[in-house]
């Protein structure tokens, strides 16, 4: 079940957030809450402009444009993906050889907010290649790239702000 976290509910998620973490709920809490929350419902306003802006009037701009064909070495690409996942695995495995348990755990958390940083990545770099070498028309792979560079764009906003959301709160 997907739960879409906006107004209220970012509210209800960054209280329930706070309170599971045994946290006082302090005034600089609250604002970091309610910078956070202003920050998220600018982003997912801009994914929705920007999505919905492939479909209008500048998709049919960019259709008449030529559309340059991407030459992709398949093999190369599936190199950099699988290396760029050893890489994120190996970082996590190296977690596991430090027996302290907070620095263990502390480990864990730190490589796995860059490891989400880095599957995100992969994610749009693989899609943006299988939008690339399907048998779609051009324009429709234009505005196929189009949107996946909104989502990819709302994507990382969402993560960057999380993380200075969450030095907001380590600050307090």
């Amino acid at each position: 079940m997907d739960i879409l976290f906006t107004g209220r509910n970012y509210l209800i998620f960054s209280f329930l957030l706070v309170w599971t973490q045994g946290s006082e709920i302090s005034r600089v809490n609250l604002e970091c809450f309610d910078s956070y929350t202003k920050e998220q419902h600018s982003n997912a306003l801009t994914y929705k402009n920007s999505h919905l802006a492939c479909g209008g009037a500048e998709a049919a701009l960019r259709s008449r444009i030529k559309r340059l064909r991407m030459d992709i070495d398949v093999e190369f690409e599936k190199l950099i993906l699988a290396k760029a996942a050893e890489d994120m695995c190996d970082n996590m495995r190296s977690c596991n050889d430090i027996p302290d348990s907070q620095g263990f755990l502390q480990c864990y958390s730190t490589t796995t907010l860059q490891a989400a940083q880095t599957s995100v990545t992969m994610h749009f770099n693989a899609s943006s290649l299988v939008v690339e070498l399907s048998e779609n028309e051009d324009y429709q792979k234009d505005t196929m790239h189009c949107t996946l560079q909104a989502k990819k764009k709302y994507v990382e906003d969402w993560l960057d702000t999380y993380q200075r959301h969450l030095q907001c709160l380590s600050s307090t």
